[in-house]
């Protein structure tokens, strides 16, 4: 099904969980989301996260063990410094890769699935193709709702080393198979739309309202109806 895709073009205080996402969102429809992963080990690494956010729309992983393990009150103060930052965009603060109740994407999965970066002199560690794609393709029905041009192209891109196989397993761990492949068929759909037939699709493409019902059902995400008439409101006005 999904061969067409791999021939494309070449928050809380208490801490309870290892790691903190932060999605720093920037409203431009065709902008590409930046997925970096850091390890916080000192309260002085905040100000190399800060710097990443700042270059655009950026989703950061943060591994907060070490820091944890070692001084809370230092972990508690760097996550205190990135709240209060003022940074010129969107900024939300999370404990774990999830859009739901639930995981989307295991710990132990992401945190096998990076490789190192050299971002302007500083060795981060980014998301490898297979994480950098299941973080989108979970990211669009639990919680964005559409798919900007970028994003689209750049997933597209990535299609010719990702492991299919490997995300689907990990979708159908975390309970959203039938919700992946809904979006892996969507995918291939506007591929053939835009590089086969030549239709004219506008962007941002909205998911329908099928597909993102049904990724609440069978997900179990009740708390997302609630957080669903934002994205009602926001297509009855346009």
């Amino acid at each position: 099904m999904f061969e067409k895709l791999k021939k494309a073009m070449s928050s809380s205080e208490d801490f309870d969980d290892e790691y903190l996402e932060i999605d720093l969102g920037k409203e431009e429809k065709e902008n590409k989301v930046l997925v970096k992963l850091f390890v916080m080990k000192s309260y002085e690494d905040v100000n190399e996260i800060l710097n990443a956010l700042r270059q655009g729309y950026t989703i950061a992983v943060i591994d907060i063990k070490t820091l944890r393990q070692k001084d809370s009150i230092e972990l508690k103060r760097a996550v205190s410094k990135i709240k209060k930052t003022n940074f010129p965009l969107k900024t939300d603060v999370n404990n774990r890769i999830s859009w739901t109740e639930d995981e989307e994407i295991s710990r132990e999965f992401v945190w096998k699935n990076v490789e190192e970066y050299d971002f302007h002199g500083i060795k981060i560690l980014v998301p490898n193709p297979d994480l950098d794609v299941l973080i989108r393709l979970a990211h669009l029905p639990f919680e964005q709702a559409e798919i900007r041009l970028g994003e689209l192209l750049h997933i597209y891109r990535q299609a010719k080393t990702v492991n299919w196989e490997r995300l689907q397993k990990e979708a159908e761990r975390n309970h959203w198979l039938k919700t992946f492949e809904r979006v892996r068929l969507l995918l291939n759909k506007l591929h053939d739309g835009m590089f086969n037939k030549q239709r004219p699709i506008r962007f941002p493409y909205r998911l329908s309202f099928f597909l993102l019902v049904q990724a609440i059902i069978e997900k179990k995400a009740w708390r997302k109806i609630w957080g669903a008439r934002y994205v009602i409101k926001n297509r009855l006005s346009s």
